[in-house]
């Protein structure tokens, strides 16, 4: 397991650690899932039918 650092400003940091506790969660648990989430994609590909409609709307029109 790796560890990493960011910066975000002070007012952000503040909303995002209100939000966190209104959800009942932790600032690394969001982050940990935001990453999971955001590489399974990779791991395990999308079909169509699945898709978000903002999604499929440009998937078509980059088919244009």
């Amino acid at each position: 397991m790796k560890t990493f650092a960011i910066s975000v400003a002070d007012d952000v940091f503040q909303r995002a650690s209100q939000k966190a506790a209104a959800a009942e969660t932790s600032l690394p648990k969001l982050w940990q899932d935001l990453l999971t989430d955001w590489t399974q994609a990779d791991l395990h590909p999308v079909r169509a039918a699945s898709e978000s409609p903002r999604r499929a709307t440009f998937g078509s029109f980059l088919d244009e």
